[in-house]
């Protein structure tokens, strides 16, 4: 289920106005865990860090279409926090 949050949240950056049409691409970071938990827990953070700054993108950005895409991204990205943590409905 996370998965799905998670490509939706990706689908909903992708088509932002503002963004370059080529792909964006993230310096490699390698981080090494011991347990599927601590995975689970470092992506639920991850999720919550990436919603918030995703909220604070939509409130900045000056072409509505940018808005709803990072707010739309934003929700998808509670959701895996939600998914992750076990606060989902």
């Amino acid at each position: 289920m996370a998965a799905a949050s998670a490509a939706d949240g990706r689908d909903a950056v992708l088509f932002a106005p503002s963004l370059p049409p080529h792909r964006l691409q993230m310096a490699g970071i390698e981080e090494s865990y011991n347990t599927v938990e601590a995975v689970a827990d470092a992506v639920a953070d991850l999720s919550e860090l990436l919603a918030a700054r995703l909220e604070d993108a939509a409130r900045i950005a000056p072409d509505p279409g940018d808005q709803a895409a990072c707010l739309a991204a934003a929700q998808w990205a509670h959701d895996i926090h939600s998914l992750l943590t076990g606060d989902a409905p």
